[in-house]
């Protein structure tokens, strides 16, 4: 079988584990845990050829070094036998290693989805996979912001940054990048808020999309899981209904000066988007407010 791929983009709390986890309960689609593997492929293995046994053990070190590779339970020997005979390119390497999770833990799944915010890289991974498709996640910024202050603590067991400014810069950056990406490669936009409100339709479109069948039942056997080494801080909600409320939950939670500095940084890019800002801003300012988040952006860099 030969299987679709496509990749899910999105920040970080803006519900890409809640659409995963949908997605393989209702389609045949196959969600491994998350790895930088395809990212280590690419940094540190500077070719693209795979011509010999040498170039093998130096490729797989590579990816069974990355910290989050154990979590998709591969044995090297079996990664070993499934690769295509010598030579082959790297890109063969990195969908045989998914294709061979899927084989194990999930193998009625029709196509592959890759949960990782690969945005910067996506370049290489469209040309290395020019049918894959993307489907992008997009949440409220101000939303994204209060998540990750006020309740939720990373996977590192650190908080996330509490600063207004880079918050906002790198909201507006990833969201411009998948904007980029959209132009050039196969992309579903898909809007937190309407995932809460009518997740059902969400599928339809995407099965639409995918050209993927929605099943009539939710598959009990498959399930997108996330691996118990990050505790129960993490996606704490996972499982539960949703709560439309979360949507706008922020206005509630989150101080009314750190709602103005987000809408101040972030105001541009908010609109251009969609979303409403809680107060009326010049054009002056919104130029000002966009300017400065830029220049945080350069330092981000």
């Amino acid at each position: 079988m030969t299987r679709k791929l496509f990749f899910i983009y999105g920040d970080a709390r803006s519900g890409t584990t809640f659409l995963a986890r949908n997605i393989c309960s209702r389609m045949n689609v196959a969600i491994p845990p998350e790895s930088n593997f395809p990212l280590a492929v690419i940094n540190n293995y500077d070719q693209e050829s795979v011509a010999n046994e040498q170039d093998v053990e130096h490729l797989l070190h590579i990816v069974t070094a990355e910290k989050k590779f154990s979590d998709l339970r591969l044995p090297l020997s079996e990664i070993k036998a499934a690769l295509p005979s010598l030579p082959f390119h790297v890109k063969d390497a990195i969908f045989t290693i998914y294709n061979l999770w899927c084989k194990k833990y999930d193998s009625k799944a029709e196509a592959i989805g890759v949960k990782k915010n690969f945005i910067p890289y996506h370049d290489r991974l469209s040309a290395w996979f020019p049918k894959s498709k993307v489907i992008w996640i997009i949440r409220d910024g101000r939303g994204v912001f209060n998540s990750k202050y006020n309740h939720i603590m990373s996977s590192t067991n650190q908080p996330f940054s509490n600063s207004v400014r880079q918050a906002a810069s790198e909201w507006a950056q990833r969201n411009r990048m998948l904007e980029k990406i959209s132009n050039t490669c196969p992309t579903m936009k898909v809007r937190y808020e309407y995932m809460l409100q009518d997740m059902p339709s969400v599928l339809s479109e995407l099965s639409a999309a995918l050209g993927l069948p929605l099943l009539d039942e939710p598959r009990s056997e498959a399930q997108y899981e996330v691996p118990e080494r990050y505790g129960k801080t993490l996606h704490k909600n996972i499982g539960s209904k949703p709560l439309a409320k979360k949507a706008t939950s922020w206005k509630n939670e989150l101080p009314r000066n750190l709602i103005s500095r987000y809408e101040f940084f972030a105001g541009r890019e908010l609109l251009h988007h969609g979303y409403a800002m809680e107060k009326q801003y010049s054009s002056l300012r919104l130029t000002i407010g966009d300017f400065s988040r830029k220049i945080c952006e350069k330092f981000l860099k």
